[in-house]
Formats: structure tokens, sequence, C-alpha cells
């Protein structure tokens, strides 16, 4: 006796006619779950291969010139605009006030910029619930124009104004990080042999910013509401590659008030700073047969 898909077979002969049928039947359905899982895998590997293409890593648009100076929170006063004598390079809506010329061939030029900053704080519990305490937080804001004269080769003039206002704290504002309503916050001159020159020799005066590598020891104190600077001097000497600083300076005395700060002359600021790069390894190792990726120039060089 055996039984079939519509029903039992009383006869020997049915029977195992049944079980070929079964057998047929089992082989079958196990060659479609084969097929099903090869064809998963092959589906598996195509979509991988596609998806591990390395994305196009430029933004959309035409390249950035690199002739244009970043765009971050130190070193505006450094920052060189003579390339927007042309035209053509002129593509940002700030670019005009970027560059006034002064004079007909344009190698003397004013620069003018503004920072704006506002931001809410709020903390709970704040000093373990000891003091004033705040329910609703408090504002930040910051506010500082700054203008720049450029006369090539070795003369540059700067100065920054800084507005800092703080709203909301019952505690009031914390001295030197929140509130400063209205002093400078750099007024320097530069007398150099080149300014733009990758070869060169500068002397800063007056009041300004000194941050070194990640600002982890010297910086401007960017974080906070109120940001710091030094009065005092520098000689910078740069080469190629090599950066070399000697200074001397007072750290600026943070006032809430208007044209209240001034140096802090119990404190003294002096030294000396380089850069460069710690050539480890001999550029004739190097194998400049660099890979092409999506199509593009190569863009690697690997230790042979």
């Amino acid at each position: 006796m055996g039984r079939s898909t519509d029903g039992w077979c009383w006869l020997p002969e049915r029977s195992a006619r049944c079980r070929a049928c079964q057998a047929a039947a089992g082989g079958s359905a196990w060659r479609s779950v084969a097929r099903a899982l090869w064809a998963s895998v092959v589906i598996s590997v195509i979509a991988c291969q596609v998806l591990a293409q390395t994305p196009d890593p430029r933004a959309p648009g035409p390249a950035p010139n690199p002739a244009r100076p970043p765009l971050a929170p130190v070193g505006q006063g450094e920052a060189d605009y003579s390339f927007l004598k042309d035209p053509v390079n002129r593509t940002d809506f700030c670019d005009p006030l970027k560059y006034l010329p002064l004079n007909e061939t344009g190698s003397d030029y004013v620069t003018l910029g503004f920072e704006a900053r506002s931001e809410y704080e709020y903390f709970h519990n704040q000093m373990w619930g000891q003091g004033p305490q705040d329910s609703d937080g408090y504002w930040l804001g910051r506010l500082i124009p700054a203008a720049a004269m450029t006369l090539q080769p070795y003369v540059r003039l700067f100065a920054a104004f800084q507005y800092e206002k703080e709203a909301g704290n019952p505690a009031g504002p914390r001295p030197g990080i929140d509130e400063d309503e209205g002093d400078f916050h750099e007024a320097f001159v530069d007398l150099s042999t080149g300014l733009d020159d990758p070869r060169s020799l500068t002397l800063r005066l007056g009041q300004q910013e000194i941050v070194y590598g990640t600002g982890r020891l010297v910086d401007n104190n960017e974080g906070v509401n109120v940001k710091s600077s030094f009065y005092g001097g520098r000689l910078i000497a740069r080469s190629d590659d090599l950066r070399l600083e000697v200074f001397g300076a007072l750290p600026t005395e943070l006032n809430t008030g208007t044209f209240d700060d001034r140096p802090n002359s119990d404190q003294t600021f002096w030294g000396a700073y380089g850069t460069g790069p710690l050539r480890l390894i001999d550029k004739r190792r190097l194998d400049r047969r660099g890979a092409s990726i999506n199509a593009s120039a190569p863009l690697d060089a690997r230790v042979g």
C-alpha cells in the first residue's frame, strides 16, 4: 500500500510508481530551492560590486578656486584676496567686499569681513543644584566686524571689533566668557619682506590672536562667546614648508563693559613655535604608480 498525491495506492505496482513520483517531485523541489539560492548569491555579489564603488568625493558644481583662502575662525588677518583682481575669479556673493582695490594696478586693496554667531544654552541642575538656577536657558550672541588694508608687498593693517552679549541668565554673564559690550579684538600691523611670498620675514605688532597647533595650549578661545587675544609682537619666518615664530605678549584682560579691555600686566607669555614636515620616509622609496579611481587621475602613492 502506498500513498499518492490524490489518495492511497492499494496495488504493489501502483505503490512503486507512487514512490517514484514522490522521488521525482522531491528532486524537482530541491532543484528549485538550489536555483533560488544560487540566484540570490549572484544578485548579492552584483549588488555588492555596485555599492562598493568609491563615490565621487567632489562636491557638485565647479571645482573651488585653490587660491581662495579657507573660511575659518582664525587667521583671517593673513587672508590673501589678491586673486580677485581678475573678475573671472569673483564667483562668491561676498567677493565685492573681499576685494576693494585702492590703485589702478589692484595691488593695494581693502577687505571687509563680518562674523555673527547666536546660540542658546540650558543647564539642568547647574553646579549640582547650588546657586541660582535657570528654568528656561539663556541666549548668547556675538558680532565681529573686521577690516584689512593690504599695501603690497610690505604692509598690512588689520582690525576687528567684537561685541558679545548674554541675555536671560539669572546668575548674570560669566566674566571673560559670556559678555563683552564692545572692544577691539584685534588691531595689528604687519611689516614684511613679502606679505604673500612663500619665503618671507614678517613682524606683527599690536593686539592679535595667537593660536598654535590644535589650540590645546594656546588658543583664541573660539568655543565660548568672548574670544581671546594678546597684546605684543611676533617675528614670523616662513619658507616653502617651514614656519618659525618668536613671540612675546601679554594676554588681554577681558571685561564686560565698553572699551575696558586692557593688557594683563600680571602675566607674560613669550617663547618660540615652529612647524615643518617630519620626513621619516625617503621620497625615493615612494612608488608613484597610483591606481586610477573612478576614471580619475592617480591619487595615491605607496611605499614599495
